[in-house]
């Protein structure tokens, strides 16, 4: 067994944690740059708490507010000319999982006076960028702990893969969640499952990363109905923060899979939330993948409880689970049930064909035309 492993960055997990922010502030330099979206975090306070905190321990800040979901490299750019205008040293990223890939992009530009060659993989970072903080308001991508950024270019959603940009300090303070609705619990939630999941799959993954892995798949099984379910119930909440986290770590060492790749262009074509496109092609890509994972299906199948003694049945048995589990959360079962346009499928097949960082780590070869028969298995609800 031959393995290589790494943890960054320092994380504080706690109910009320937002304030460790003050204990970190002699990292932020005289004046640090906070990243973050257009309202959830104005409109559930946390912004505010974080500013006064700021305040009580006398660090300025300029607050750059434009960051939306699936963030562009135009937004990114923007963000990183405010942050050299003025002279800031350090980044703080409040928000969901767009707030603080924008913020490492925006810490690469800051660095480089550019970011668009890092995304199409003409050049390789070779510097830190400035200290980054990342407090996430959301709980799924787990981009507080990971050495990935998404941005899209071109319709495009590109990574800049490189422990570089993995933030110094996360905070994760469930407190924060607690304002989500329940669109976005469900869909963060999901995605945070696609990590464990994809992770654990992955050809990149090692015995640390599946530690993670499994672990944040239990506690989401678990806790992620309730949280959809119930906004008030804070075990819930601080749970699927935790299981986040996990996911996070995990996808860091092991990567992701070809889930990711073939939802990201439904992301940007029909807009649906990233989790959610993750989602309704995760039964799919699994089924396709059975054959080589089948020994990994039927442990989770085990540690969920409906283990039968037999490992093939319980592989199968795990997607049965996974769609029950989809039930529960009120997703919908195919790709035409989205309206998405059957024509559209070749042209994403031949798209997700093309990310070699993706398909290099996936448990089978998939080309176009395997790429392309999940598409349709997705859309018509085939497995």
């Amino acid at each position: 067994m031959n393995f290589t492993t790494f943890l960054q960055g320092n994380i504080f997990f706690g109910k009320g944690y937002l304030s460790k922010i003050i204990e970190i502030s002699k990292h932020l330099g005289k004046i640090t740059l906070i990243v973050t979206g257009k309202k959830s975090t104005k409109e559930s306070g946390a912004l505010s708490n974080l500013i006064d905190y700021l305040k009580d321990v006398g660090v300025n800040f300029v607050v750059f507010d434009k960051v939306e979901p699936n963030p562009d490299v135009n937004i990114v750019e923007e963000g990183g000319k405010v942050f050299l205008e003025n002279s800031c040293e350090s980044i703080i990223a409040i928000g969901g999982g767009s707030s603080i890939d924008a913020a490492k992009g925006i810490g690469v530009y800051a660095s480089y006076k550019e970011i668009i060659p890092f995304l199409l993989g003409e050049k390789a970072l070779d510097k830190k960028i400035p200290p980054l903080i990342a407090i996430p308001t959301t709980s799924g991508t787990g981009s507080e702990v990971t050495k990935y950024t998404i941005i899209t270019y071109k319709e495009r959603k590109l990574a800049i893969a490189s422990p570089l940009i993995t933030p110094n300090f996360a905070i994760l303070d469930p407190d924060l969640t607690l304002s989500m609705t329940q669109n976005i619990v469900r869909d963060t939630g999901v995605d945070a499952l696609s990590h464990a999941l994809e992770g654990l799959f992955s050809l990149g993954a090692n015995p640390i990363s599946d530690l993670f892995g499994y672990e944040a798949i239990k506690i989401i099984y678990k806790y992620l109905p309730r949280s959809f379910a119930k906004k008030d119930d804070y075990e819930a909440r601080e749970s699927m923060h935790l299981a986040s986290l996990f996911a996070g770590i995990q996808i860091s060492q092991s990567g992701t899979g070809i889930v990711h790749g073939m939802g990201y262009p439904l992301t940007v074509k029909y807009g649906f939330p990233h989790g959610f496109s993750n989602g309704v092609l995760m039964p799919y890509v699994f089924k396709f993948e059975l054959p080589a994972q089948y020994e990994k299906m039927s442990i989770i199948t085990n540690i969920l409880g409906f283990g039968t003694g037999n490992l093939y049945e319980d592989a199968e048995k795990f997607i049965e689970i996974l769609l029950d589990f989809y039930k529960i959360l009120g997703f919908p079962k195919n790709l035409k049930e989205l309206k998405v346009k059957e024509e559209d499928l070749e042209i994403f097949a031949e798209e997700v064909s093309k990310n070699e960082r993706l398909k290099r780590i996936s448990p089978r070869i998939t080309t176009y035309e395997d790429i392309l028969f999940i598409y349709k298995n997705a859309y018509f609800g085939v497995l």
